[in-house]
């Protein structure tokens, strides 16, 4: 499931929007079949939709604030939080709401967590 949500952020990024919506809805079909369905991978998977289909700047900024807030909550939950181990998503939104590198979110985080050490 991992890699099929990542795919569909590559899609997203690289503005190949002609491959994406037939592999959301792939996606979305995969993940109904697997056994153990994540609350995070369907919140990921209609985060994906809904930033595909916005045109508007604020209803984006919005769906990413409200997404992240979601994230969070999901990452306190152990089994949920497994994902996260996978792919860092909150990160790669908060590089999105601040408009900064990926890579530079990660390494701050990675700077704070390591000086709590």
């Amino acid at each position: 499931v991992m890699t099929r949500l990542i795919r569909l952020l590559v899609f997203y990024e690289l503005g190949h929007f002609d491959l994406l919506e037939n592999n959301i809805r792939s996606t979305q079909r995969y993940i109904a079949k697997q056994a153990s369905q994540y609350q995070i991978d369907q919140l990921l998977l209609k985060f994906i939709r809904k930033i595909a289909s916005s045109t508007d700047k604020q209803e984006r900024l919005g769906n990413l604030k409200q997404t992240r807030m979601e994230l969070i909550k999901l990452s306190k939950d152990k089994a949920e939080s497994r994902t996260l181990y996978f792919f860092d998503f909150i990160s790669l939104i908060e590089s999105k709401l601040e408009q900064k590198p990926f890579t530079e979110i990660v390494k701050q985080k990675n700077a704070e967590r390591l000086k709590g050490l």
